[in-house]
């Protein structure tokens, strides 16, 4: 098992521990429309790897 894996961390790093209540966003998953915008380099590597961008964000 590595120190990551055993929630070790070296002196340098600091471990922040969070508690989200997911269930107020569970079952509300109506899609809404929105625009994206991406750096030119993103939407050029995308159309060279065939990559369809909303099919990927849904």
């Amino acid at each position: 098992m590595t120190q990551r894996e055993a929630g070790e961390h070296s002196k340098n790093e600091f471990v922040t521990r969070i508690s989200v209540e997911i269930t107020e966003y569970l079952g509300n998953e109506n899609p809404v429309k929105k625009t994206l915008t991406i750096p030119t380099w993103a939407d050029k590597a995308g159309r060279e790897m065939k990559l369809n961008f909303s099919q990927n964000l849904n």
